[in-house]
């Protein structure tokens, strides 16, 4: 089953497939939006479920430890998302890790990422997650501190 969701991530351009229970869900956006959306209006659905990404930073394994997830498989994670999902005891494949995530433009780090910082409390996380978010949906987001 995984190498089928691996398959249909990349045949599909995907951003995210999620499984539960033998129901496949398969999200598009980019960042970290249908793992919170997903979060919020449908948790138990990914309670247990084995996750597919493209792109994993520490926002989105943040969002993956509070969703209770059973296993994830990313194309990319970063070290912080690793250590993260690894202090939670989520089990992780990959094929490639890096120092972090880079944003968009390619000029930095992911703006989220750089907000976690080195917290490593998904409670202490999540209410930076939410304040990003809201920002993004009203397009007030801005990177400076």
């Amino acid at each position: 089953m995984k190498k089928e969701l691996i398959d249909l991530l990349d045949k599909n351009n995907y951003s995210c497939i999620v499984c539960n229970n033998d129901q496949i869900r398969t999200f598009e956006k980019k960042g970290v939006m249908d793992l919170y959306e997903l979060y919020h209006n449908d948790f138990e659905f990914l309670k247990g479920a084995y996750v597919v990404d493209k792109i994993v930073g520490k926002g989105a394994a943040s969002l993956l430890v509070k969703g209770q997830i059973e296993e994830l498989w990313t194309r990319v994670i970063s070290k912080s998302a690793l250590d993260l999902l690894q202090l939670y005891n989520v089990k992780v494949g990959y094929m490639e890790l890096v120092p972090y995530i880079i944003n968009r433009e390619g000029t930095g780090g992911c703006p989220l990422e750089l907000l976690c910082g080195n917290i490593n409390d998904v409670e202490t996380l999540m209410p930076i997650i939410d304040k990003f978010v809201k920002s993004i949906k009203i397009g007030n987001f801005s990177q400076r501190k």
